[in-house]
């Protein structure tokens, strides 16, 4: 059994605080208390120039963090915050739901993933990230390193976000005009090697998932309204529809969720709809996802592997939208309503 909010929550818990998915956007901050219900207190995030984030009002948001073996995270919305001298608080709401995946220490996960190198003094090197475990990782690089250097690692996607991760190579071996590294994390990185156990724990979530439903769809969109109804007319029909309000909860729910099908806002607020397509594609396991564009400026696809477009959704181009995704899903054309949406595009 799932444990409540309340029970998922410690006082004194570092987190990390997600405002969208763009590099930069990712703050530390401590848990302090809660009113069951109402909201969630933490410390005021900073900056790394060492002033406070600028923050609204009704601003989405989403926070991860470890605890007792777990990777959890929730969305939530900023509630307001004081602007004290010491020890300001930030205020925000009460999750719906905090979602859990359980840590693994030991096994490793492969990736394929683009990544940056750099020495103490020099310029970055680029270089692939192939596989992490909660204690190392290894690389695959041009050019000469030499065992028991010290470097670090810098890595930018939505899901895994870490600059500066100070590794020491244990291991080298050169494979042709390549060099492959065995890298051990070094401690006292609490926030990046937090974020890494999120990363390899939601993709070991969905390496062990059970066969999954072919009626799941993740509808990614920051703006709701349209998401809405949509979700509710896939529901209607026997679907089992799931709105991610952000990036960062977007790519959470496609490790630990599976969908069979992504539906995607074009026109988002954190990073274009056809950018979010290539990371998705991008992502080892998920190359092949069916993904549907909706909501756009652009007059012709903005991202060519898309299985589906609509530039202007509103209730008469629902139907259409809604038997691609019963096609995708094995489930015979029904005859889809097209709901009760307002006429305009979105």
């Amino acid at each position: 059994m799932r444990p409540s909010v309340e029970e998922s929550l410690s006082v004194g818990a570092v987190t990390l605080m997600h405002l969208g998915a763009l590099q930069g956007r990712r703050f530390k901050s401590v848990i302090r208390g809660w009113h069951r219900d109402h909201y969630i207190s933490l410390d005021r995030p900073k900056a790394p120039n060492g002033t406070y984030v600028m923050l609204q009002q009704g601003q989405s948001c989403a926070f991860q963090f470890l605890l007792d073996g777990q990777a959890c995270a929730f969305n939530a919305v900023v509630q307001g915050w004081d602007n004290r001298e010491q020890n300001p608080l930030l205020r925000v709401s009460w999750p719906v739901e905090i979602t859990h995946v359980s840590v693994r220490r030991h096994q490793r996960v492969e990736v394929d993933l683009p990544c940056a190198l750099r020495l103490k003094r020099g310029s970055a090197r680029p270089a692939r990230l192939t596989d992490l475990s909660h204690g190392g990782c290894g690389l695959r690089l041009q050019g000469a390193v030499e065992k028991g250097e010290v470097l670090f690692l810098d890595v930018s996607r939505p899901d895994l976000d870490i600059t500066g991760l100070k590794i020491s190579v244990k291991n080298v071996r050169n494979v042709g005009m390549e060099t492959i590294l065995g890298c051990a994390f070094l401690p006292d990185q609490p926030i990046a090697l937090s974020e890494i156990s999120f990363f390899i724990s939601s993709s070991l979530e969905r390496l062990r998932a059970e066969p999954l439903s072919q009626r799941r769809v993740l509808i990614m969109d920051d703006q709701g309204g349209t998401s809405g109804q949509l979700q509710a007319l896939l529901e209607g029909l026997s679907l089992d529809p799931l709105i991610a309000s952000s990036v960062v909860d977007g790519f959470h729910r496609l490790r630990i969720w599976s969908p069979s099908v992504v539906l995607l806002r074009d026109q988002r607020a954190d990073i274009a709809g056809a950018q979010l397509c290539a990371l998705i594609h991008a992502t080892p396991g998920l190359e092949g996802l069916p993904l549907i564009l909706f909501g756009s400026a652009a007059l012709e696809r903005p991202y060519p592997h898309l299985l589906g477009f609509f530039p202007d959704l509103n209730r008469h181009t629902f139907p259409a939208l809604i038997q691609m995704v019963l096609r995708i899903c094995g489930i015979a054309a029904q005859s889809a309503a097209p709901g009760t949406g307002s006429d305009a595009p979105v």
